[in-house]
């Protein structure tokens, strides 16, 4: 079938609402097992190149830039729950991706942080304002908000509020700030 022709069109825009609703079922679903506390932590020590593959299945993954992390800090081990922190990333990513120009960059940086009395990585995950404006950072994290602007996209405002709860649950928190043109989100992991 030709790629311009109706009918892959048609089948084009049928399988972005199926991938639509999957998400928002996704989200539903980890959002009533973390209300049933059926999400139990099983952390252990695990490379942040291990951690960090996973924005490789995330569509738009190519607008991932990388940026100020050595090699050496690819091979650094972080003490988590690898499938707490990846739901975490993916959110984060994918609102990033979501909310930014098609065309511009997101970016994630690694920098060394200090938690309490054990070092530790904070992981910035920061993109550029795009049409749906800035996400208020004291409302961001609240079960189902949706900004103004957001709400033409699809979603159920789960998303932050679930990586924000899992990310207190793994005994961090994430913190949103925005700059003119910037939008950045943050959280810390324990080095092991």
């Amino acid at each position: 079938m030709a790629v311009t022709s109706p009918d892959a069109k048609r089948l084009d825009n049928l399988t972005r609402s199926v991938d639509d609703i999957n998400f928002i079922i996704d989200r539903c679903v980890q959002a009533d097992q973390l209300d049933q506390s059926d999400l139990s932590l099983n952390k252990m020590p695990m490379s942040l190149k291990t951690l960090l593959s996973e924005v490789t299945h995330i569509n738009g993954h190519e607008r991932i830039s990388l940026s100020g992390i050595a090699a050496a800090q690819m091979s650094v081990l972080v003490f988590t729950d690898y499938q707490y922190a990846r739901i975490i990333l993916t959110n984060l990513f994918t609102n990033a991706l979501k909310y930014s120009p098609p065309e511009s960059l997101v970016h994630l940086g690694v920098e060394p942080a200090q938690l309490g009395a054990a070092p530790g990585l904070t992981l910035r995950v920061s993109n550029t304002v795009g049409s749906a404006g800035r996400p208020d950072p004291l409302k961001v994290f609240t079960r189902y908000y949706r900004a103004e602007g957001a709400k033409k996209e699809v979603g159920a405002g789960l998303g932050l509020w679930l990586a924000h709860s899992i990310a207190i649950k793994l005994g961090t928190a994430l913190r949103c700030t925005c700059e003119s043109e910037l939008v950045h989100f943050e959280f810390s992991l324990e080095l092991s």
